[in-house]
């Protein structure tokens, strides 16, 4: 939640509970969060980010960070502390494995001249953004991190890749890939891929992408299904898409999500954003989040590992 009631609102165990996540030694509060599977962990990014404005363009809106690092929220030690704070790197979108021993994220290397306003580097500069997907090795028994490591180079191909999502059986990799940046939501050119970590092989998911921009995916919980949001429509708002996946690698056409009246999304002037699926309902009630939205949050601590 941001502004006169920020903070991170966060349910462990049953309770909500709010939580300041910004630290004397971190960029902002936590975004873009993925749970560990099996411990108590949140990896999030930590970014400073900005907008800027298109008078012509398809793409409209580009969202920049000029900064970013991954921190590691300790719910029960109420800890945060750095995962990847290199001032070179602009790191974002972590997300874990399904066994919680390799955390994936996206990073683009960018290094400002000595002179002059960072932000307004990275907006003059913006199509030079180019993100790669990276991995880390984790113990959970020690909650140490290993050295990162280059899974896919998109910007060797003059491209960006963002948005990570490991399938549950652990075996592909979906993410997104646009000409640059890391917020393709408004980016016409902007498609799913995959990439078999068996193989390593990667490529382009024919049957689900569009002549507009695709983004922001979730895989269901047995891995046969994918979740994500597109523009096709009107390239306006951001509508829900589904999209079978075989158990030989094949995804299938993508529909949108089914309403009871058939005209809907004709008439709904909302976009859809980061969806996820669940498998039982939210158990806090409106009123209790409410409630603790208006405390105070409680402040984390930062330690160095």
């Amino acid at each position: 939640m941001r502004q006169g009631n920020g903070g991170t609102m966060i349910v462990y165990n049953g309770k909500p509970q709010k939580v300041d996540l910004k630290t004397d030694s971190t960029i902002s509060a936590g975004v873009y969060p993925s749970w560990h599977p099996t411990l108590p962990l949140i990896a999030y990014s930590t970014n400073a980010t900005g907008q800027s404005f298109h008078t012509k363009s398809h793409a409209k809106i580009e969202v920049e960070d000029s900064r970013s690092d991954l921190i590691l929220y300790d719910i029960e030690r109420n800890e945060v502390s750095h995962i990847e704070n290199d001032t070179t790197e602009f790191e974002c979108f972590p997300a874990w494995t399904p066994d919680g021993k390799t955390l994936y994220y996206c990073s683009a290397h960018f290094e400002f001249a000595d002179s002059g306003n960072h932000e307004t580097q990275v907006i003059d500069r913006y199509k030079d953004i180019k993100y790669d997907i990276y991995r880390k090795s984790f113990d959970p028994a020690t909650h140490r991190f290993g050295a990162h490591q280059l899974v896919y180079s998109a910007s060797a191909k003059g491209r960006s890749a963002t948005f990570p999502r490991i399938s549950p059986d652990g075996r592909y990799l979906l993410f997104g890939e646009g000409e640059f940046g890391c917020f393709h939501v408004w980016h016409p050119d902007a498609d799913l891929h995959i990439i078999d970590l068996q193989t390593m092989k990667e490529r382009k998911l024919e049957n689900i992408n569009s002549n507009r921009a695709e983004s922001y995916h979730s895989w269901s919980s047995n891995g046969r299904w994918m979740l994500f949001i597109s523009r096709r429509d009107d390239s306006n708002f951001s509508r829900l898409y589904m999209a079978y996946f075989d158990r030989q690698g094949r995804a299938h056409k993508a529909f949108e999500l089914p309403q009871r009246d058939p005209s809907f999304y004709d008439f709904y002037l909302r976009s859809y954003n980061v969806p996820e699926f669940m498998r039982e309902p939210v158990s806090v009630t409106p009123q209790e989040f409410a409630s603790i939205a208006k405390k105070a949050p409680k402040k984390a601590k930062f330690v160095s590992r």
